[in-house]
């Protein structure tokens, strides 16, 4: 039973936005801990070790040291479920048997292809009914009106990144499942499709990146589907990056984005030097017209202090480096494995996916299932 209520709350997790729906999600967060604690507790015996475990109990510890010592208290108690949840799902995925993760993944590729469905019919209809709507009520929201105008994909994640950091770790993941072609024109090509309507620069520069380091680093030799696909993503990056710069407005190109990171940085950077030791505490990050720092490392440094910033970057080096296996690296399932855990720590480099439990859960499912993987020394045990 326990099991079943996971994969329902999988299905539904990219649906609940911690932007729109903060009260929901809090709901959902504390739903989803109590069915993994019970799914947990329903085995007899958990005495697998798995790689880079002790780094992750040490961010986890940071997670709840920067609750206990916040300084807002009340906000950060309030995030605390999100992040549990993150915890609570990955080791229950990590100790789930062999059909239960095949079922796992199954559930996930479907959810994204829902995702894809509904942000394509959104993107077809929503803006322009919205639109209208905001001239027939005679609402004056400038905002509102310049968002929906730049005419990119963005639903259900609110903004057009978190759509497209979503779908660079659905991709691979789609494609090392599905073997057959006419799964790939079903399933495969509306997610590149959106994702190149969500026009986001750096999930694409982020996605192509990994699939260099896998082929160079994981696979033996340049093989023309691997090549393929490199050139592929290559070449929908420079497309985005003009269709981006070509437009008359600054602040729908890449360059001012890029401004903005930039000065985002600076500032995260003023608040570590406050708090380099503990952190300002999980959820209080703020800076001048923005929530997040566009740098997830950053943040967890500002906010969890300098335990939490050890904890997670020993935790996807050691697991990343377990990951190398050698048995595995020609598998499909494998690659797309890897591939979409190396595409969101990327991309987290220029965003803030990692803060958003809508995206950063499909991560923390990926990277169970991928050191359960590594340590079963086969790809059909996922």
């Amino acid at each position: 039973m326990a099991f079943k209520l996971i994969l329902i709350l999988i299905f539904l997790r990219p649906f609940v936005s911690s932007l729109s729906y903060p009260m929901a999600e809090r709901y959902y967060s504390c739903l989803l801990l109590i069915v993994c604690f019970c799914f947990l507790a329903s085995k007899k015996k958990i005495n697998k070790v798995y790689p880079a475990q002790g780094f992750l109990c040490l961010f986890f510890l940071a997670v709840i040291a920067a609750v206990f010592f916040s300084t807002n208290p009340g906000k950060s108690q309030a995030l605390l479920p999100q992040s549990l949840s993150c915890f609570f799902i990955f080791y229950a995925v990590l100790t789930a048997n062999q059909q239960q993760q095949r079922t796992i993944i199954n559930t996930v590729i479907f959810s994204a292809v829902c995702v894809s469905s509904y942000a394509l019919y959104w993107f077809h209809s929503g803006p322009r009914e919205l639109l209208g709507y905001l001239s027939e009520q005679k609402i004056i929201y400038p905002f509102a009106r310049e968002f929906l105008n730049r005419k990119r994909a963005f639903m259900p994640f609110v903004l057009p990144n978190m759509l497209a950091g979503y779908l660079i770790m659905a991709l691979p993941l789609g494609l090392g499942a599905f073997s057959k072609k006419i799964q790939h024109l079903v399933f495969i090509l509306p997610m590149l499709a959106l994702l190149l309507l969500s026009q986001s620069v750096g999930a694409l520069f982020s996605l192509f990146l990994a699939l260099l380091l896998y082929i160079t680093f994981f696979s033996k030799s340049w093989s023309k589907r691997g090549l393929f696909i490199l050139v592929t993503v290559f070449l929908a990056l420079a497309l985005v990056v003009i269709l981006r710069n070509y437009r008359s407005a600054y602040f729908t190109g890449s360059l001012f984005s890029l401004t903005n990171r930039l000065d985002y940085w600076q500032k995260t950077w003023v608040i570590i030097l406050r708090h380099p030791w503990r952190g300002s505490g999980l959820g209080n990050f703020s800076a001048l017209n923005s929530q997040f720092a566009h740098n997830s490392y950053l943040q967890i440094w500002a906010e969890m202090g300098l335990l939490g910033i050890i904890g997670f970057l020993g935790f996807i080096s050691q697991a990343f480096w377990a990951t190398h296996s050698t048995k595995l690296s020609k598998d499909k399932l494998y690659a797309g494995l890897v591939i979409a855990s190396f595409s969101f720590p990327i991309h987290n480099f220029v965003d803030f996916s990692f803060f958003l439990p809508e995206v950063a859960a499909f991560w923390w499912i990926i990277m169970a299932l991928l050191l359960s993987a590594q340590k079963s020394g086969d790809s059909q045990s996922v």
